[in-house]
């Protein structure tokens, strides 16, 4: 009976939305440093689809990497930055606006450093 009632309690709290938080990951951690590195080399001043391409190819990376990891809540943190990358290329590869890179990259920088802050503060 007691086996019982000890599974039916995981089994309910596993259901109630407890989140599942990952233990710090230095493979992680090196990703999220570079897909910081690669937002802040963006110059918007130059030809950029190819470098939003290297952005995209890291942000890519990291969550490929988080995915095949089981990361879920470092997935969900990266999701958004993704779509914002994402849709940045497809607007670059038609034309380049130097107003719209600068406003792009500095959400970029922002979503990048949150990541890689909360990745990196895990324990």
């Amino acid at each position: 009976m007691k086996i019982a009632t000890i599974i039916l309690s995981t089994m309910l709290l596993t259901g109630c939305g407890i989140p599942s938080i990952s233990f710090y990951d230095d493979n992680e951690s090196l990703l999220a440093v570079e897909v910081r590195s690669s937002v802040d080399l963006l110059d918007c001043s130059t030809t950029q689809a190819p470098q939003v391409k290297t952005i995209q190819t890291s942000v890519n990376k990291f969550l490929f990497y988080s995915e095949a990891k089981g990361s879920s809540d470092v997935e969900e943190m990266i999701t958004p930055m993704k779509d914002t990358v994402d849709s940045f290329y497809d607007r670059v590869k038609e034309k380049d606006s130097v107003v719209f890179c600068n406003i792009k990259k500095k959400l970029m920088v922002q979503q990048s450093e949150t990541i890689a802050d909360a990745v990196m503060s895990r324990f």
